[in-house]
């Protein structure tokens, strides 16, 4: 609309507010988006895995914050889900602090499964995904078998019998 020169000086004003709003929302939900792809990642994975709640229990604090502050967020703009009114300049800097914390997770979460790839090498051929799963159900061998095979060429399962008595 601004490039139409002399027809838009009447209402220039009004199109510059626009211009800055519409601006402010491409921010705004492209960060949001953003940290909503990240959170969803690694909700499961901080919340519901009590070997990375032990080993990781300072990332693992800082997710918990993030996860309230996300889901406060998503509680607000689904009580009021006017657009505009939902991307303010502060909301911006919030998201962004919740990405950098996400961030320092994501790279805990890595250092923490190379360590794991570096004592055991068979994890290697694992995708990190695979690797949080082994992880998480550790104490849960049935859970563990579907990626026995990725591991070790030759098995497809394992059969595990109940413990003898006595």
């Amino acid at each position: 609309m601004k490039s139409q020169g002399k027809y838009v000086e009447f209402f220039l004003n009004t199109v510059e507010e626009w211009r800055e709003k519409l601006g402010r929302v491409d921010s705004v939900v492209n960060e949001w988006l953003k940290v909503q792809k990240n959170w969803k990642i690694l909700v499961n994975i901080f919340l519901n895995s009590e070997d990375i709640k032990s080993q990781l229990s300072e990332e693992t604090k800082v997710f918990e914050g993030v996860d309230r502050e996300f889901r406060d967020i998503m509680t607000d703009a689904s009580a009021n889900p006017g657009v505009v009114e939902a991307c303010t300049k502060e909301r911006l800097e919030q998201l962004t602090v919740m990405s950098n914390s996400i961030k320092r997770c994501e790279k805990s979460l890595n250092e923490y499964l190379e360590g794991k790839k570096k004592s055991f090498p068979r994890f290697y051929f694992l995708s990190n995904q695979s690797l949080l799963t082994i992880l998480s159900n550790g104490t849960n061998p049935p859970k563990v078998c579907e990626f026995i095979g990725d591991c070790f060429d030759g098995l497809n399962t394992l059969i595990f019998l109940p413990p003898a008595p006595g």
